[in-house]
């Protein structure tokens, strides 16, 4: 059976780095010797280090838990764990989304579970208005959380992340007669044409919705 520490091992071959770069990866430049500790089973990561490693590994944290078979040649153990089901993206306020793009450390409200995502720069919003609410077909109402991915290229009737003015906004975007529009689904609101001076940064894959 894998332990915790063999799979963080396993997982940062596979990324390509060594102890001393994962660990200045994860901010912890100051400790150069955790994830040595944590390989060779010496210290037990807590939750917060296991999510934290998680992302920079671009791996979920259920991953670093599995058996790959301690057993088997390393090439099998990673053919075994290249399945990836799970990853957790962090859940973002609308004034963070710059400096995690950036790559800067933020302060996460929460951490979410989310399938079928490849780009470790994803993140989710919580929508605030009713700009993308609408009474028939796809509607986002406020307080709903949405799944960005900054890595896909947005085509025609996507939902986006733009950057307006310096501020971040929720549209979908138009294309038509070779001219590019962000539109709000409700109707009260303008449209707004694509100028040099927006720049999308993100495409919506998903809506996600608590009731209680």
């Amino acid at each position: 059976m894998t332990t915790i520490g063999q799979n963080i091992r396993l997982a940062r071959r596979r990324k390509k780095v060594s102890q001393a770069e994962l660990s200045q990866l994860c901010g912890w430049s100051s400790y150069p010797s955790r994830i040595s500790n944590y390989e060779r089973g010496i210290r037990e990561p807590k939750s917060d280090d296991l999510i934290k490693l998680a992302q920079t590994l671009n791996i979920s944290v259920d991953w670093l838990y599995r058996d790959y078979g301690s057993s088997q040649p390393m090439e099998v153990r990673e053919s075994i764990a290249s399945y990836q089901s799970i990853k957790y993206i962090p859940l973002l306020r609308w004034d963070q989304i710059s400096a995690h793009l950036r790559g800067e450390p933020v302060q996460i409200k929460d951490m979410l579970p989310i399938s079928n995502i490849e780009s470790s720069k994803s993140f989710a919003l919580t929508v605030e208005g009713d700009g993308m609410e609408s009474p028939q077909g796809d509607s986002f109402s406020s307080g709903c959380t949405i799944v960005i991915d900054p890595s896909l290229t947005p085509i025609n009737h996507d939902y986006v992340i733009a950057h307006i003015n310096n501020a971040p906004t929720f549209k979908q975007l138009i294309i038509d007669s070779g001219k590019q529009f962000l539109k709000p689904l409700n109707l009260r609101y303008p449209l707004t044409e694509m100028q040099d001076s927006i720049k999308i940064i993100g495409v919506v894959r998903m809506m996600m919705k608590t009731f209680r």
